[in-house]
């Protein structure tokens, strides 16, 4: 498998990577698993195709966080898992964006290349995970982040008394609080699709961002703490903020099989 081979080698992800990684590996295999369920006849034969049918969507999802810890061959992709934009600016209109790219850029380059068949399978398979990825990250509303305090990656907090971030509590504390393993917490997730959420689906990439950008401000609520002291975040914080993190990681996963459906729809 191609994950293997590219992995093989390679140094453990280092601590600092992961506190950056959108949802953590739980959440990412979550939404893509979850996913898994609403392909159609023609998407999975098309994943199939570029994954081999012994392999699981899921297995693909952590990938672009993995590479990171080789940052010589892939630090060109590190700007596109998220989006820097302050609350006065318009998502819809005209911002500073990263010449280097970003998430909403990420987005469509990825989506153009999954089915192309003039790419080689590696090509697609590349494609494939960077977009089941990064659909993903989109809707972890601080990766829509402000460019002042880096989505919340500046913002220090203590998470049961450890020292941490606010953007690695919203990437993988919250979830990983929860004790589910990510087969669990895709059977609860699958319980409570809804009509609304399959209405959603239809939304565009600019929405999802949109979104997580209205969302945001939530992640910033109790974090008072004492003088001269970090906030510290725990039960409270995790039980107060957790049915957003559930309805943002099922909308992903709903949405990311609706798009791949699109992207192999028989013409």
């Amino acid at each position: 498998m191609k994950r293997a081979f590219l992995l093989a080698g390679l140094p453990l992800v280092s601590v600092l990577a992961v506190e950056v990684n959108a949802w953590g590996a739980s959440g990412h295999r979550t939404v893509a698993k979850l996913a898994d369920n609403y392909l159609s006849e023609e998407a999975r034969t098309g994943v199939n195709e570029i994954i081999g049918s012994e392999n699981q969507l899921w297995e693909l999802s952590t990938w672009p966080d993995e590479i990171r810890s080789n940052p010589n061959s892939w630090r060109h992709t590190f700007p596109w898992h998220y989006i820097s934009i302050d609350d006065h600016e318009n998502i819809y209109g005209e911002f500073p964006r990263s010449d280097r790219g970003d998430i909403l850029s990420g987005i469509d380059a990825m989506a153009s290349k999954i089915n192309d068949p003039s790419l080689s399978v590696e090509e697609r398979w590349e494609a494939l995970a960077f977009y089941i990825h990064f659909v993903g990250d989109i809707h972890q509303p601080l990766h829509v982040g402000n460019r002042s305090d880096r989505g919340g990656n500046a913002v220090r907090v203590d998470w049961f008394g450890q020292r941490s971030n606010l953007h690695s509590v919203w990437d993988s504390k919250i979830i990983d609080h929860w004790g589910l393993s990510f087969t669990e917490l895709v059977e609860a997730l699958d319980e409570n699709i809804t009509l609304a959420d399959t209405k959603s689906a239809h939304v565009r990439p600019i929405e999802w961002a949109a979104e997580s950008m209205a969302l945001r401000n939530q992640c910033y609520e109790r974090l008072d703490g004492d003088d001269g002291e970090y906030p510290d975040l725990g039960y409270e914080y995790a039980y107060y903020n957790g049915e957003l993190v559930r309805d943002r990681l099922r909308l992903a996963s709903y949405r990311l099989a609706y798009q791949l459906n699109n992207i192999f729809a028989a013409e």
